[in-house]
């Protein structure tokens, strides 16, 4: 049995950000799907290596973050971010769209995930 394992609750989110892979300092843009305090859904345009370190920039948000996974999702890349430490509430309340996500169920949730790209890593840790 696969479990569900979001430990704060999610927001929809619909911000554009910069992400700066650290490695290289490539930077990319791409917008935040939904954000809590230890994390993010973000979509770009192209794939990011999952245990590489990024920074986050927008105009609410600076924050260093580790690509959990990354997966094609039609003509873009949906990354799982993981906060280096937890984000204060303010800083959500400033990029939230005040709707909150409900987790999927259990069962239903890695279903509806794509595949991971080859190379990327799984669904995290």
């Amino acid at each position: 049995m696969t479990i569900d394992r979001r430990e704060n609750c999610r927001y929809w989110v619909n911000e554009t950000v910069e992400i700066c892979r650290l490695q290289n300092d490539i930077r990319i843009q791409g917008r935040i799907e939904n954000i809590s305090r230890n994390g993010m859904g973000l979509a770009i345009p192209l794939p990011v290596l999952s245990g590489e370190a990024v920074e986050i920039r927008s105009k609410h948000l600076r924050h260093l973050a580790e690509v959990r996974y990354c997966r094609r999702c039609g003509d873009r890349y949906l990354l799982g971010l993981e906060f280096c430490h937890e984000i204060l509430n303010a800083e959500i309340k400033d990029v939230r769209t005040h709707q909150k996500t409900e987790p999927e169920s259990p069962q239903s949730y890695p279903e509806k995930l794509p595949a991971p790209l080859p190379g990327t890593g799984g669904a995290g840790r």
